[in-house]
């Protein structure tokens, strides 16, 4: 945030309500509202600190922008690339073409490669995460969980993973008797490599290739717990650190795989299960034979005509 406000302010003297004015109206033609607001916490915050420092005497209230101004879209768009889908098979060939190790660009230094991403897809945790796991405060041989402490999450968000047996073992190939298991290198190289092999072999897509990376393990990982039928919500959040299960549910992607589920699921217990199997059998049958024109064979069709009858 510093980066666009000291060059507009240079320096304290010049930080006055006039010239605040000034920032927002013209960062507004650059950014949306919702970074402007962002900066002005930022120089809020700095306010409050040289006020406590004494640098300055006195401080005034710099307001945000009202909710009804949107601002301007940066012409970069968004800084976020989008997501590339990986499914659980795409995973598979891009781990299958790894190597074990690779040598680091500086040095002699060899790293874990396949392993790494092994653990990667198999807890759904950021690879900086996994990059600063340790023997004994985070892991231990033959453990069956995790230990996330909150200093190598993202969110702070501490917590005891349970591990899949492949988690388990790469783990165990790797971690030593104290220290970092794998390190926090740039495996960027070898990814890629892996990636554009299992496209030459088809078995990846091109363009998940070309523009997949390492946190795509992340995303595919979370979208493949979040779409398997019956499995919780709130359980995928735990597991890949999501405080909020709102999060995690934007993991859900609408899908002609999705669709095929939910129609095998709907078709083994809707409106053509077994009840409607019985049914279908009986209006099968003409009212000659004793058929039944009720479809749930639930009361005779002509009751009140019976009635009649029997009167």
């Amino acid at each position: 945030m510093g980066a666009h406000l000291v060059p507009f302010f240079v320096s304290l003297d010049r930080v006055t309500p006039q010239r605040v004015t000034d920032y927002k109206r013209g960062r507004l033609k650059q950014v949306l509202r919702a970074t402007l607001v962002k900066e002005l916490c930022t120089l809020r915050r700095f306010m409050r600190w040289c006020l406590a420092e004494q640098y300055i005497g006195e401080i005034f209230d710099i307001d945000s922008p009202a909710k009804t101004i949107v601002g301007t879209e940066s012409e970069r768009g968004k800084h976020k690339r989008t997501a590339v889908p990986l499914t659980n098979a795409d995973g598979a060939a891009i781990v299958k073409h790894l190597p074990e190790t690779s040598r680091a660009r500086r040095g002699k230094i060899r790293i874990v490669v396949k392993d790494f991403f092994v653990v990667a897809w198999e807890t759904g945790l950021r690879p900086k995460s996994v990059g600063r796991l340790e023997v004994p405060r985070h892991y231990r041989k033959g453990s069956a969980t995790l230990t996330i402490t909150d200093d190598i999450d993202k969110v702070r968000y501490g917590r005891e993973l349970p591990l899949t047996d492949a988690a388990r073992e790469a783990l165990d190939r790797w971690a030593p008797e104290v220290g970092i298991i794998f390190g926090r290198h740039d495996r960027r190289v070898p990814f890629d490599k892996a990636a554009q092999a299992a496209a030459d072999a088809g078995e990846l897509e091109r363009w998940k290739a070309d523009a997949a990376s390492a946190y795509d393990f992340r995303h595919g990982r979370t979208t493949e717990l979040v779409e398997t039928p019956g499995v919780s919500l709130a359980g995928v959040a735990y597991l890949v650190g999501h405080k909020q299960v709102t999060t995690t549910n934007k993991y859900t992607h609408a899908s002609k795989a999705a669709a095929e589920a939910a129609l095998a699921a709907a078709r083994s217990g809707g409106i053509w299960g077994a009840r409607d199997a019985v049914s279908r059998s009986t209006l099968s049958k003409t009212p000659c034979e004793g058929g039944d024109l009720n479809p749930y064979g639930s009361n005779p069709a002509s009751t009140s005509r019976q009635r009649k009858a029997s009167r």
